[in-house]
């Protein structure tokens, strides 16, 4: 809450002296798994490519997140019965904890 600021649309007004007053962290770091899947590929990739590739995604939507692989896995299945045609499915999750972000309270007497 901000004193003083009027409607949201006329954010050119200026603030009184009560706004911005103080921060606190108001919530709790958020930890969280993420998984991705490859789609199914030839012989020519690994897990831990898969994984790393994985990791820059994460790490671009979360740049100051903790990160750390969790599982890397893959699947196979032949594609070309009765040849042998492996393809693979790779498969990793990623543990990811964002530090909570500090809020602006107002002071008690703009409540």
């Amino acid at each position: 809450m901000i004193c003083g600021a009027g409607p949201a649309w006329t954010a050119e007004r200026p603030l009184t002296p009560c706004a911005g007053t103080g921060t606190e962290s108001s919530r709790a770091a958020k930890e969280r798994e993420v998984t991705r899947s490859s789609s199914w590929m030839a012989g020519d990739y690994d897990r831990e490519r898969w994984c790393a590739r994985v990791f820059l995604e994460v790490r671009a939507g979360n740049p100051s997140a903790e990160l750390r692989e969790v599982r890397a896995w893959e699947e196979r299945r032949n594609a070309c019965e009765p040849l042998y045609c492996p393809q693979y499915q790779y498969h990793c999750t990623v543990y990811v904890r964002t530090q909570p972000l500090p809020t602006v309270r107002a002071a008690a007497s703009c409540n």
